[in-house]
């Protein structure tokens, strides 16, 4: 899950993780099921696979 610009919560369902860049605070992902690719900073996860994180 993941908070977006407007302050709503978003669910991504089957992903994978392309790449991170540790020092830049951000991950690509790509949705399996639409072929969409998305770049997620790290401060907006809040949750993978329903337990709490803190990336």
């Amino acid at each position: 899950m993941r908070v977006k610009s407007d302050g709503s919560i978003m669910k991504l369902h089957n992903v994978i993780l392309l790449r991170y860049d540790f020092y830049g605070g951000w991950r690509n992902v790509k949705l399996l099921n639409s072929g969409e690719m998305r770049k997620i900073r790290d401060c907006c996860i809040f949750c993978i696979n329903d337990m709490e994180v803190l990336l």
